[in-house]
């Protein structure tokens, strides 16, 4: 057990102390600690100080890198006498160039240097050694480092000690990723090698939620690092977990990728042709150019097959809905059994769907492997991945899984999914096997809904918590309308207009830069621009986070548009008064489609009586209430918080909110009375 100091300077407060405490019994008797704490309570301190004492070895995994890095300076603080390796994904630590690549193109392309780099290395070995052991030779006596597909990997491999220190001093240094990268490719070190290396010393692991969640990422860990049993867990921002569980285990197959793989394919044909004109033995020739000409041709034939399925399938969903399988279709997916899908298979490829997959995996598989001997960067195959979606859409069956078409919003975009409703598949793999951990969110209620969703049993280890905020309550002011709402039925030109008015007197009353988030961009366009004499700022698919945090701090008169879930609603931070307003148009419930149904009527089974709660109220406040939370993030900051849809006040989300925003939310009948009321605030003893 370890002896932690406390920083020169720093005071727990008494809720982080309790928080601290608290978590320290639990997981010392293997439990696991479940607790919804609001920013402000020091939850990254608290966790270190229980977890880190306790003997065991450490995982702390997160959902950004903002988070790591608040991590990592509360470990510089404690500087504990541990070795702390922390990773981001290799893509993202590799020293050479991959900027036009995609990420599964990058893994082919890695997995290759990796492959071939060893080859030439133990190829080497033999010529300079007599033996194939190319790790006990003298790195002088190979050919220069650069002279392999991947140096930066080879010297890992060859100076293994040297690699291995230099990690050893970034990790007790509580050095980031990044430093970490730049720092080994200057020295000529993989930095993930490198950091891979020392994983089976290391006493704590730093890494996204994929590396504990992820079966096949975590089987490396556990490898590498630690079984499950051994090891305690830290999950921040536990309150995506059920829903990054439920994505994990589904899949999607677009027509855009269809179409991809049919050009793919067809440039294919034409490569492997010339090149097999000019080869130099003609009598071979034709014989090969017949195989591989009529594997293309019934490559082709299926995927063309494949996009008419998709193009009918999509004529069952949106503005071209039609009566259909007995009931009115419409909205932005429709549930399809997957048998009639095989059929429509069938009729348009000539073939069930097994052997369709397999063929389209099989010559995706000879499209990779001519473009590895080819010397190619970009390795991955659109051809391959249609046969693994379109494999995965009909293996992945049972009450937990849902088959869907999909079209997009503007009906371009058509797909066919397979969608999980219960990530407890994965979730509690990890939690019941783990030998205890802490799980903990600002807003990770209703608690027993969290726990539902992630545990299938042994519930008697869990222990739930919920703190109240430990912000002065003058600071902040909660504000919800009572004459608008989201309704569908009653969004009219009149509704949109209201909208704009309060967010018009929000921004001429308020004392700084004001979010205004929808609860989608179909909302925020309808909605008329803001009346004001500041910026306005739209957040859109390629606006730059750190572009629009440098505009808001250049000025105090922005007004950021965007929408909740978004980039700027979760997970930033706006430091000191870069933000001071933060309004939330509508509440951001899920569409009311197919799945969403599904959802429910699955919920429904699990949990008699609580089906609409837990897969429809919930998740609508549980994003409700992280965008709320923008303006107010340290016990200084000072805010405003809006919200534009009177269902607030219905008992079914007020019931799933953080005990502060039921406690403090006061009501408003017009824009005037809202106006008024923030400008009291910030003219009052706090502002």
């Amino acid at each position: 057990m370890m002896d932690l100091k406390i920083p020169g300077g720093y005071t727990l407060r008494p809720e982080q102390e309790a928080f601290a405490k608290e978590a320290s019994s639990i997981l010392h008797n293997g439990g696991l600690y479940m607790v919804s704490a609001p920013c402000g309570i020091g939850k990254s301190l608290a966790a270190l100080l229980a977890s880190l004492p306790q003997g065991k070895k450490l995982v702390i995994c997160y959902r950004t890198k903002t988070q790591l890095g608040i991590y990592l300076k509360e470990l510089r603080a404690l500087h504990p006498p541990v070795l702390a390796v922390s990773l981001f994904n290799r893509l993202e630590m590799c020293p050479l160039d991959n900027s036009a690549l995609t990420y599964h193109e990058f893994t082919e392309r890695c997995r290759r240097l990796r492959s071939e780099t060893m080859d030439r290395m133990e190829a080497d070995a033999i010529k300079s050694t007599g033996h194939g052991s190319a790790f006990r030779m003298d790195k002088r006596k190979l050919k220069r480092i650069r002279e392999y597909p991947c140096p930066y990997y080879a010297l890992v491999k060859i100076d293994r000690n040297g690699a291995r220190s230099f990690a050893r001093d970034c990790c007790r240094s509580f050095m980031d990723p990044v430093q970490v990268c730049a720092l080994a490719k200057k020295k000529g070190w993989c930095a993930y090698e490198s950091l891979k290396a020392i994983l089976p010393e290391a006493s704590l692991f730093l890494g996204t939620y994929h590396y504990l969640f992820n079966p096949p990422i975590r089987e490396m860990l556990e490898r590498s690092f630690a079984p499950l049993p051994e090891i305690n867990i830290v999950v921040d921002e536990a309150h995506n977990l059920p829903l990054f569980a439920r994505e994990l285990l589904s899949a999607k197959l677009s027509l855009h990728a269809i179409n991809n793989a049919y050009s793919e394919i067809q440039r294919f044909r034409t490569k492997m042709s010339d090149d097999l004109l000019h080869a130099a033995a003609p009598d071979d020739v034709y014989e090969a150019f017949d195989q591989y000409d009529n594997a293309a041709e019934r490559a082709l034939t299926i995927t063309d097959g494949l996009r008419v399925v998709l193009e009918k399938l999509g004529d069952l969903v949106g503005d071209r809905s039609k009566k259909v399988l007995g009931d009115r279709v419409g909205g932005r997916s429709k549930k399809i059994p997957p048998r009639l899908v095989g059929r429509m298979v069938r009729a348009a490829c000539g073939d069930d769907w097994p052997q369709v997959a397999d063929h389209i995996l099989w010559y995706g598989e000879v499209i990779k492997e001519k473009k590895e001997n080819d010397g190619e960067e970009r390795i991955f195959s659109y051809t391959h991945r249609v046969g693994l979606a379109l494999r995965i859409f009909f293996e992945s069956t049972g009450p937990s899984y849902v088959h869907l078409v999909e079209r997009s919003d503007d009906g371009r975009r058509v797909a066919i999914a397979v969608r999980n409703m219960d990530g407890r598949e994965i979730t509690a793999q990890v939690l019941e096997n783990v030998h205890g951990g802490i799980l903990m969110s600002g807003t990770l209620t209703p608690l027993p809904v969290f726990s539902d969703l992630t545990m299938s049993g042994m519930n008697d280890r869990v222990a739930l918590r919920e703190f109240a905020s430990p912000f002065p309550q003058k600071n902040r002011l909660i504000l919800v309308a009572s004459d608008v709402t989201s309704r569908l039925p009653e969004r009219s030109p009149s509704m949109f207009e209201r909208w704009a008015q309060y967010i018009d007197a929000v921004c001429a009353s308020n004392r700084g830069n004001v979010a205004c988030f929808f609860t989608s961009y179909a909302l925020l366009k309808k909605t008329p621009t803001p009346k004001t004499s500041g910026n306005i700022i739209v957040e859109g698919r390629h606006t730059l986070r750190e572009e629009v945090l440098s505009q808001l701090a250049r000025s105090d008169r922005n007004v950021l548009l965007g929408v909740m879930g978004g980039k700027f609603a979760e997970g930033v931070d706006y430091p000191g008064s870069l933000l001071t307003c933060a309004i939330s148009v509508g509440v951001p419930y899920a569409p009311w489609d197919d799945y969403q149904r599904a959802l429910i009527g699955y919920m429904e089974g699990q949990f008699p009586r609580k089906g609409r709660t837990y897969a429809y109220h919930t998740p609508a406040a549980l994003r409700l209430a992280q965008t709320c939370g923008r303006p107010i993030r340290s016990e200084s900051d000072q805010g405003c918080m809006v919200i534009l849809d009177n269902r607030v006040l219905s008992h079914e989300i007020l019931s799933c909110l953080p005990s502060y925003l039921r406690q403090e939310l006061q009501i408003v009948h017009s824009p005037g009375e809202c106006a008024d009321m923030i400008r009291s605030f910030w003219s009052g003893p706090s502002g």
